[in-house]
């Protein structure tokens, strides 16, 4: 089933370089964990708690922090060189977290399929998130074009689903140096996506979640393997009770 709902404000900002970011945040209002508190790997910049406020339905809901779990680049080699496309960040709710920590990557289960299993009785919140800035200006139809390989299998509609609200979430114009934009996947193979400072589009797809998931964190078919060792690397050490 594929729903699509009318977007909501939202208001999100964020821009890194390498191993530098500005001190504008990556959601309104957040709150970053205390300087006292030394990550257990690099951040590369990326921040390391997220307070998706804006998502939550109920006004006097308590947000759950998304811990920063992994970084990696997405790099296109050509055929002397490669350059770095963006850098993307997973960030991962304490709960779902703590459950990922006993995943064996040699096992039949896939990491997605831990972080999108249904918590019950967290079902309003939000699983995980993909917070990814670009290192070099690109166009809407390449970075659209880019998922054709990843949803091959996936249903046409879905597929043609997750675009249409991709782009509006885009907006017109190129993806330029340092823009952000962000997916969050929600219960029930919801995404919530935006950029930047746009309203913020849901797409209800349980194949495309999935799917976009394994993207950017399963080995062998993630674009990033940088973001693949880190998370692997990272998950067990990450404190789901500094926030």
């Amino acid at each position: 089933m594929i729903r699509k709902t009318m977007p909501s404000t939202a208001i999100m900002a964020g821009t890194i370089i390498t191993m530098r970011h500005n001190q504008r945040s990556f959601c309104e209002p957040v709150q970053s964990t205390s300087s006292s508190i030394v990550w257990p790997f690099d951040a590369k910049g990326m921040k390391t708690v997220l307070y998706p406020n804006r998502l939550n339905g109920a006004k006097n809901k308590i947000p759950v922090p998304l811990l920063l779990s992994g970084v990696g680049m997405r790099r296109k080699s050509f055929v002397v060189v490669a350059v770095d496309v963006y850098m993307i960040a997973i960030n991962v709710s304490p709960a779902v977290l703590q459950r990922a920590k006993s995943w064996d990557p040699s096992s039949s289960f896939t990491l997605s399929d831990v972080l999108l299993q249904d918590i019950p009785s967290n079902s309003d919140d939000v699983k995980v998130s993909a917070t990814i800035t670009f290192m070099r200006e690109i166009t809407q139809q390449q970075l659209l074009d880019a998922f054709n390989e990843a949803f091959k299998d996936c249903g046409a509609d879905s597929v043609q689903a997750f675009k249409d609200t991709l782009s509006k979430s885009l907006g017109p114009g190129n993806l330029k140096k340092d823009e952000t934009i962000t997916f969050y996947w929600l219960p029930k193979g919801t995404l919530a996506m935006f950029k930047d400072d746009s309203a913020i589009h849901f797409l209800q797809s349980p194949e495309i979640a999935r799917k976009l998931l394994d993207v950017y964190i399963r080995r062998g078919t993630s674009v990033s393997p940088e973001l693949v060792d880190s998370i692997e690397s990272n998950i067990s050490r990450v404190d789901t009770t500094v926030v």
